[in-house]
């Protein structure tokens, strides 16, 4: 139930609202590794914005 939650919540952001970088900054998709994790080198700050009208 918990990860049907979770695609449902994504698919609604995904299909809501229009995403850009900020700052033009590039897409950098590197990654790191801390030990037992593999985690991106640096954050994926996006800027949504609506794609209907809000009624």
């Amino acid at each position: 139930l918990g990860t049907l939650v979770v695609e449902f919540a994504v698919a609604q952001l995904t299909h809501c609202f229009n995403w850009r970088l900020l700052d033009e900054q590039k897409l950098d998709m590197s990654e790191k590794n801390n030990g037992l994790n593999i985690s991106r080198a640096h954050e994926l700050l996006a800027l949504p914005t609506p794609r209907f009208p809000i009624l």
